[in-house]
């Protein structure tokens, strides 16, 4: 964890007020006010460090009481939970998350606090839950969602704020049926 803290900050901006460098998130001095975060009623710069009993925990840097830089979450095994990382309190950047075995949770990608490109979920398993795309924080192209089993519930396309395609749909009839249908020269 040492590790983990010297690397989070050097990349934390450095203080311009008087507050300290590391606080816990519990401490009583940190008033939230808004999207700022203040310290003895000025905007705070260094870092928050929450630590749970469980061993889980969370280190968010701040820069004039905004969130700025890294945030990082962790579990109590050591393993990384998340990686996130903030501009003026805006998601920028890539967002990273890890299941307990260290396969990948989500990769989200984000522009001046905007989802903005591909969006990947995946199941504990590995597999993928969700595949969406976005362009400004608007659902465009190609989208598609999978059950646990692996079995496609939503595929539609968004082209210029409309979707095309199906969502949870379920066949009204079986592929046996079809067939039966056909060789009967009925149109099912």
């Amino acid at each position: 964890m040492p590790t983990l803290l010297l690397i989070l900050l050097s990349l934390t901006p450095t203080p311009t007020t008087a507050s300290p460098l590391i606080l816990t998130e519990s401490d009583a001095r940190l008033i939230p006010n808004g999207r700022r975060l203040m310290f003895l009623d000025q905007p705070f710069s260094g870092v928050v460090w929450r630590a749970a009993t469980e061993g889980n925990g969370r280190l968010v840097s701040y820069h004039n009481g905004l969130r700025e830089g890294l945030a990082l979450s962790w579990r109590g095994d050591g393993g990384i939970a998340t990686v996130r990382r903030f501009a003026a309190d805006r998601k920028v950047g890539t967002h990273l998350g890890w299941w307990p075995d260290r396969r990948p949770r989500f990769v989200y990608h984000f522009e001046n606090g905007l989802t903005h490109g591909p969006q990947h979920t995946y199941y504990a398993d590995g597999r993928p839950a969700t595949a969406y795309h976005f362009i400004q924080g608007r659902e465009t192209g190609a989208q598609k969602a999978w059950t646990r089993k692996g079995e496609l519930v939503a595929n539609y396309v968004v082209r210029n704020g409309r979707r095309y395609g199906l969502i949870g749909a379920k066949p009204c009839y079986t592929t046996t049926a079809v067939t039966q249908n056909i060789e009967e020269g009925r149109t099912p």
